[in-house]
This record gives structure tokens, C-alpha cells and sequence, in this order.
């Protein structure tokens, strides 16, 4: 078995020490483009190197806050020009990027008088800008003051970009992954983040234990091309997953709770299902510790997991060694802080009680409720905050609510972003809050839900960001972020049956036609002899006319061949009205008018020929249809 570690504790990696000049005129950073071919893994480490140069009476100092690098910088007797009047700026060394782009970053400019601080700044602002591999500020006399010499040497373009070794997947498809193009300014960090980017793309195909590394070649002064080295596996699949020290549930429950890190089956390669993906394992950590505190075990914890490679590269071994606890039960409940409400009606509106086991989820929905309650008054800024006392010898948690309850706020501007087809009414008339009344968090809350029963965006990404404006501590604007999915439908299929033989069948749907929220419908079936064939066209409103009523209709054309009988044609359709009654409750009134006729009668036997009943069914249908309908569900395409 081959042994890899993984760490599932938040670190801290601190590289190098650096320290901030007094005074600089001269900068240099660890070149970007070694004159031999520089290899880089996915555990790359910068390094220091590249000696400065030599300046009489100069300082070595390291310059701070680079993110990626250790900067020397060399300082002249900066002090000697300080307070000298600045009488021209020239920039030397610049190839690619406009004087105006340097100039305007730096805060020296012609007419002020020298200061070493801003110089310093000065060095800290060019170096941020991610452009430079050498800068260096010069002085030299002129009448009346001096002129600013700024000499920079440009950080090479990569001009190409490869992909070494990616047997498992495409160039086009890890060009999508990679947030560096072609003739964009080499900049390690982001390269190595690309690595990073790459890794975890191999990982949730699959491919584990895939390793990403960069070589950086010169093409030519000034050009380099950047190769991603990929060395990829076969995929690998979790064969077993074992939890030890498990008492109070089976492995078959804890395995319930890890929703996307799954043992593989025998039907897993045809889909992601059994793949190891270390970012979604940790996710299933904490999912795992989450579904412990839900049953009441408030000392759950766990060791670090054992993943273990087999020897062929091809399957994983995960062990959990965990630590239960005892279970806990619900003690004393209190509320505190700015109460606006008595203890018994808050104790109403909870649902842990004391004597009950705890549960995680629970309190939380019942924090959600204070919170709302505070917020429906118009306190947009309540906090309720649950001060837990856990009593180890009762096995008991204590829980005092301390609220918070801030300054009262009022809605302000309501703004829509991310709906590049559905028009900005279709969202906003699902909104229960208005701009300019007081703030509510349940009508906000719903607001949100009713968004999302739209069934028009991606499963949670449907967002409502609170901001509040500068200086205006009453006032809370509202932007409501969503991510559009298809909402159109195209399906096409083929059967055969004893009576019409082989059939085939169309439909295609459109849930948000034109971006209006209507829907519309139209469906055809037809068999290969053409004797059977129906067509039916739909059409909705949920708010005809930009009012609460809601219309529809349905049209529709049927043949149907009975063999050795008749053939029935249909004809007809019904208009439909509806008006919310009650919340998710709509009444609707349909009308339904049909007209059915009898034809090519093929009866064998003319003794089984009855006219009169044949002529009964030959004729108009007309009816009302009075209908209630409750809808909940959180999609209504769905």
C-alpha cells in the first residue's frame, strides 16, 4: 500500500522574513526568467536569489509585502535629495507598457519636492503592479532641482503555452481550466495557482493522483513560452471505507452522512459516483461531525483519516477513527440582552425544549426564528447569540439566547443582477418587500423562496445580498444576484403498440418564453402508417396582463384508427382562469369545448354496425370545471 498524507487543519506557512526600508532608490526582484530552465511542482517554494548589484554607498534591505517573492532593494543616499524640487520624470527601459500607466501609480511628480517615504511607496506601488522583474530610481542634477530617472527592466510575455504529458485530458479542456492566456505577462504566482486550478480539475475527474508542474523556456529576449507538465494517472475509485470506534451507529449510517464520498459500485463508471475528490472528502468531515451534533453528541471528534493508495494505483482504503462522546440532552433555556419580548412568548417560539436531546440543526432553525421575530419589527441588525453551557456530569447543554437587537432600518434601493433573459418584472413581482418600508426578515425570506419556486435559476444561486450605504446606518439596500439554467426542453422518442404500430413523438417546452416567465407547449405524436396523429399547443400566464390572475389555454387536433371499427377525430381546447385565494392556493375556472366526429366506418360484420350507437358519440362536448389547487414545492418545474 502507498501512503498519502493529508492535512485537515487550517494552516499558516510563512516564508522568509522581510522588512520594510527606511529609505530606497533601487529595487530588484528574483528574476522571472532564469537564464537556465526553472521547474516548478505543485509544492514549489519560492526562493531567494540574485545578488544585487553593486552601488556605491548603497543598503541591502528586503523590501515587504510581496506576496510572491523576496524584493532587494538597494537604497543610495536618498536623504541627500530629500526636499529637492523634482524637475523632471523620465522612464527608461519600457517596452510594452505606456509611460502614462507607470507615471500616474507613482506619487512623485514634477513640482514636489523629493521625499524618501514616498519614494519608498513609490518602489512598493510599481512592484504591486506585477509588471517589473528590475526597477531602479536615479538622480541627477538640474537647474533649480533634479531630474527622476525611473529604469525598469519589463517581466517577460508568455507568448506560448503548452501541455506536456495530459493523456486523460484534451489541451482545450485544460486551456478552459487555466486563468492565464497566451501573451499575458509571466507572473509565477499565477502560475503556480493555475497549477493548483489544474489539480483539483484532475481530481473531481477522478485522476487523484495526478501531479501538475510548469517549466518556463525563452524563446526569445522578452518572450518566454510556459509548459504545464502533467503527469496523470489512471483514475482511482474508493473501494472500502471503515470507521473504527463506532458504537452508537453502523458503518452503513456514517456512511450515510458523507454525501459526495461514496465506495465505488459496479455501475461507477458511468459516473463520478465512487471517485476519490480530497476537497470533497474534507467537505464530508464536516458533514460527518455536523450529523453527530445533530443526534446530541457534543463531544464528537475524529482523528486525521487514513487514505491509503493500493499498490496498482487504481483504488483507495479509507479509515475514520472517531471518538463519539455521550449523548446530551437539552438543560435550561433563558433568553437576555435587549429583550422586547417576554420569556414565555419567546419560549414559544422554539422548538428544542429542555429534556429533549440536542440537536445542531434544531437550534440553529430556532435562532433563525428570534432572529426574524426582532427583524419583522424592523431591527435588520439583530444578533442572537447562543451562550451554551455544557455540563459534562449531567450530560447537559444550557442554552442562553442574548439578543442584540441594533437600530431599526427601513429597505432601500432593490436592484437585479445576473438575469441576461428573464425581464426584471418576472422576479420582482415574486418580492413580498418594497422599497422605503421597514425592514422584515420573514417577507425577505420568503421573497427568496419565491425566487427560487420560479424554477428560472441554478439551484442556489439565487443570492440577496444586503448592503448598507455609506453614512446611512437606517438604511438597507437589497441586490438580488441570480445565475440562469435552460429553461427550455426539446425531447423526442419512439414506441411501438399492438393498435398503432410503431409511433414517434415530439414535444418541446419552454417554461420562460421570451424572458416573460409564460410557458409554452407544443407536443405531436404520429404513427408510421400516419392514420394516428395528435397535436396539442399550450400556452400560460401565471400574471396575464401584469395582474394577480392567472390564464391559459390548450388547442389541440387527435386521429385515432380502431382497426376493423372506425376512425375518431378530435377537435378542441379549453381557456382556463385563476386567482390566488390563500398563500400557494390558486381557484381556477376551465372551460372545455370539444368537438369529437366519426368516420371511414370498417365494421366486417354489418350486425355489429349500430348507427344510433355510433351517432351518440359523434358530436360537441361542452363543459365548466371548477378546480383548487395548492402548490408548494420549491420548483415548479421540478
Amino acid at each position: 500500500m502507498h501512503f498519502k498524507s493529508l492535512s485537515f487543519v487550517s494552516g499558516l506557512l510563512l516564508i522568509g522574513a522581510v522588512c520594510v526600508p527606511t529609505f530606497g532608490l533601487t529595487a530588484e526582484t528574483t528574476p522571472q526568467t532564469p537564464r537556465t530552465e526553472q521547474r516548478a511542482n505543485r509544492d514549489v517554494t519560492p526562493t531567494r536569489q540574485t545578488a544585487p548589484r553593486k552601488q556605491s554607498t548603497s543598503k541591502r534591505q528586503a523590501l515587504g509585502g510581496q506576496s510572491n517573492k523576496v524584493n532587494v532593494v538597494h537604497a543610495s543616499h536618498a536623504s541627500e535629495w530629500e526636499g529637492v524640487a523634482i524637475k523632471d520624470i523620465e522612464l527608461q527601459g519600457l517596452k510594452r507598457i505606456e509611460k502614462d500607466a507607470v507615471v500616474t501609480k507613482i506619487s512623485s511628480k514634477v513640482g514636489q519636492l523629493l521625499s524618501p517615504e514616498g519614494l519608498k511607496n513609490d518602489i512598493q506601488t510599481l512592484f504591486n503592479m506585477g509588471y517589473f522583474d528590475d526597477l531602479e530610481f536615479q538622480g541627477e542634477r538640474a537647474d533649480g532641482g533634479m531630474k527622476l530617472i525611473l529604469v525598469v527592466r519589463e517581466r517577460p510575455v508568455i507568448s506560448k503555452i503548452t501541455f506536456d504529458g495530459n493523456e486523460k485530458q484534451t489541451k482545450e479542456e485544460l486551456e478552459a481550466v487555466v486563468k492565464i492566456k497566451q501573451y499575458s505577462i509571466l507572473d509565477l504566482t499565477k502560475v503556480k495557482d493555475d497549477t493548483a486550478l489544474l489539480t483539483k480539475h484532475y481530481e473531481d475527474k477522478g485522476y487523484y493522483l495526478t501531479k501538475i508542474g510548469f517549466d518556463v523556456k525563452q524563446i526569445k529576449p522578452g518572450e518566454v513560452e510556459l509548459i504545464y507538465k502533467v503527469n496523470d494517472y489512471e483514475k482511482v475509485q474508493i473501494k472500502k471505507i471503515t470507521f473504527l470506534n463506532n458504537k452508537a451507529f453502523t458503518d452503513a449510517q456514517l456512511k450515510m452522512s458523507l454525501m459526495e464520498t461514496k465506495e465505488g459500485g459496479f455501475f461507477s463508471f458511468m459516473s463520478s459516483s465512487g471517485n476519490f475528490k480530497e476537497s470533497a472528502f474534507k467537505t464530508d468531515l464536516q458533514r460527518l461531525t455536523y450529523w453527530y451534533l445533530d443526534q446530541g453528541y457534543v463531544k464528537f471528534r475524529y482523528d486525521a483519516p487514513s487514505v491509503t493508495v493500493s499498490d496498482d494505483k487504481k483504488w483507495v482504503y479509507i479509515t475514520i477513527h472517531v471518538d463519539e462522546g455521550e449523548k446530551y440532552q437539552m438543560g435550561k433555556i433563558d433568553f437576555s440582552g435587549d429583550l422586547l419580548f417576554g420569556r414565555e412568548e419567546l419560549g414559544l417560539e422554539i422548538a428544542l425544549k429542555q429534556g429533549e436531546t440536542f440537536s445542531i440543526s434544531r437550534r440553529n432553525a430556532d435562532i433563525q426564528k428570534l432572529t426574524e421575530k426582532y427583524q419583522d419589527l424592523g431591527y435588520a441588525f439583530t444578533n442572537v447569540i447562543p451562550k451554551m453551557d455544557v455540563k459534562d456530569e449531567e450530560r447537559t447543554v444550557d442554552i442562553d439566547y442574548v439578543f442584540e437587537k441594533g437600530n431599526l432600518a427601513y429597505f432601500g434601493e432593490i436592484t437585479v443582477v445576473g438575469n441576461t433573459k428573464t425581464h426584471d418584472k418576472v422576479i420582482r413581482r415574486e418580492l413580498k418587500i418594497k422599497e422605503g418600508e421597514l425592514y422584515h426578515g420573514t417577507r425577505l425570506r420568503q421573497s427568496k423562496e419565491n425566487v427560487e419556486r420560479l424554477g428560472f435559476f441554478q439551484p442556489g444561486e439565487v443570492l440577496f445580498n444586503t448592503t448598507t450605504p455609506k453614512g446611512k446606518n437606517d438604511i438597507v439596500d437589497v441586490e438580488i444576484q441570480v445565475k440562469e439554467r435552460p429553461t427550455g426542453t426539446i425531447t423526442l422518442g419512439a414506441g411501438y403498440g399492438s393498435v398503432q404500430g410503431l409511433f414517434f413523438t415530439t414535444t418541446i417546452s419552454e417554461s420562460n418564453f421570451l424572458g416573460r416567465g409564460q410557458n409554452v407547449s407544443l407536443a405531436t405524436n404520429i404513427t408510421r402508417d400516419r392514420r394516428n396523429k395528435s397535436i396539442n399547443l399550450g400556452f400560460s400566464d401565471p400574471y396575464i396582463f401584469d395582474t394577480k390572475w392567472n390564464a391559459g389555454f390548450d388547442a389541440y387536433y387527435t386521429v385515432f384508427f380502431i382497426p376493423s371499427r372506425y376512425t375518431t377525430r378530435r377537435f378542441g381546447g379549453n381557456a382556463r382562469v385563476g386567482y390566488p385565494i390563500y398563500e400557494f392556493t390558486n381557484a381556477f375556472m376551465t372551460y372545455k369545448r370539444e368537438r369529437m366526429k366519426i368516420e371511414e366506418i370498417e365494421f366486417p360484420d354489418p350486425d355489429q354496425y349500430d348507427k344510433e350507437d355510433i351517432a351518440a358519440d359523434d358530436g360537441e362536448l361542452s363543459s365548466v370545471i371548477w378546480s383548487v389547487i395548492r402548490d408548494k414545492r420549491n420548483n415548479r418545474f421540478e
